[in-house]
């Protein structure tokens, strides 16, 4: 999987052209960060074996914090994002992360 091919497509989609970097590192409990000072996006190792949708999203979901240069996820955030991807398909996805990070940490979740 093409972490740069990735980037560059969701770039031009969000109509971002400032340079950004993505880096890929262990992290315990998080998907994916950013920091929106340098423009620098944290992708989580332990997660690079998810299908490409899910690196998709990721990245995607950061892009859209540097496009907004927000944080915060409102209204207008997720407009952009179901700009770009369908809300199910969003939330297929955030599952899939999510159900991933409860694995690497060791997490069972019993549901009665």
């Amino acid at each position: 999987m093409n972490l740069k091919l990735i980037l560059n497509e969701m770039k031009k989609e969000l109509g971002i052209s400032e340079d950004v970097k993505v880096v890929v590192k262990p992290m315990k409990t998080k998907a994916a960060s950013v920091t929106l000072g340098k423009n620098e996006i944290r992708i989580n190792r332990n997660l690079l074996d998810l299908d490409e949708d899910c690196i998709r999203y990721l990245i995607l979901h950061e892009l859209t914090n540097i496009k907004l240069k927000t944080k915060y996820h409102t209204g207008e955030f997720y407009e952009t994002i179901y700009g770009v991807m369908r809300e199910e398909g969003v939330r297929e996805v955030e599952n899939k992360i999510l159900t991933e990070l409860l694995k690497i940490n060791n997490v069972k979740v019993f549901i009665d």
